[in-house]
């Protein structure tokens, strides 16, 4: 990459991660901070909740909390009393923090299986769980049953998944065990785990009838998006494709 390239890259993230610090200047020294150590930690704000992320996780701030990516489910969370939520591939939470600035009464249980992005996690959680609002969030990878799966932590955190050839071992819950923690139906369950969503899916698909509308991005390059199409094709009456986004991975909203 050309000096002159970096340099604007550098600064379109700055400019993100200003939004929800202090300043730009506070971004910088954040930024300096993490590229002696990429654990540190830079304080944010979005809509009046405090959080907090690595220079990494600028990306992940950018698609869902500033281009709004799930800006399709905004009247859907409005109009819900009480939403139960699932957010599975919950990294460091953003999505729930985008859902808790539109429903406050939501109730959130999360899984996120990279150990590191979990930790960061948690004091999210913690975080908002001190001003009042119902956020979980576990270490756990979504899989077909729940034993242990092998997850690489390698390259682009957003982009860390399930490998077989990892090193790496976590936790595991399959779609059954999930569900039955609940006493009452899911409202809302978003779904972007990598590609193991074909395994989490197709496992027990008869658990998705307590589920009420689903939110899944499909991975094609790691999976069969043709084998979760069908499952999803059976268990609800609507789906809808989600176009504006700049991604090409297909982001499905299915609905009874």
């Amino acid at each position: 990459m050309k000096p002159f390239t970096r340099i604007i890259n550098a600064h379109k993230r700055l400019e993100c991660a200003s939004q929800f610090t202090e300043s730009y200047l506070h971004s910088v020294i954040g930024f300096i901070r993490c590229k002696f150590n990429s654990q540190n930690l830079m304080k944010g704000r979005y809509k009046d909740i405090d959080f907090i992320f690595r220079s990494a996780d600028v990306e992940a701030l950018n698609e869902v909390l500033v281009e709004q990516d799930y800006s399709f489910l905004d009247d859907f969370l409005k109009n819900e009393t009480n939403p139960i939520i699932i957010d599975l591939g919950h990294h460091i939470g953003t999505f729930s923090l985008w859902v808790l600035s539109i429903n406050p009464n939501a109730s959130i249980l999360a899984l996120e299986a990279d150990p590191l992005t979990y930790d960061v996690a948690k004091k999210n959680t913690g975080q908002v769980r001190s001003q009042n609002l119902d956020w979980c969030v576990e270490n756990f990878a979504a899989w077909k049953d729940d034993t242990s799966v092998s997850f690489s932590c390698e390259g682009d955190n957003m982009g860390h998944k399930v490998d077989d050839n990892s090193q790496t071992h976590v936790k595991a819950m399959s779609l059954k065990t999930l569900i039955e923690r609940f006493d009452r139906p899911v409202t809302l369950m978003k779904v972007d785990i990598e590609g193991a969503e074909e395994e989490f899916i197709t496992a027990y698909p008869e658990y998705l009838e307590r589920v009420q509308s689903l939110v899944v991005e499909i991975h094609p390059k790691y999976c069969s998006e043709q084998k979760v199409r069908d499952i999803l094709s059976n268990q609800y009456s609507s789906i809808i494709e989600i176009q504006d986004k700049k991604t090409d991975k297909p982001l499905l909203w299915c609905k009874r």
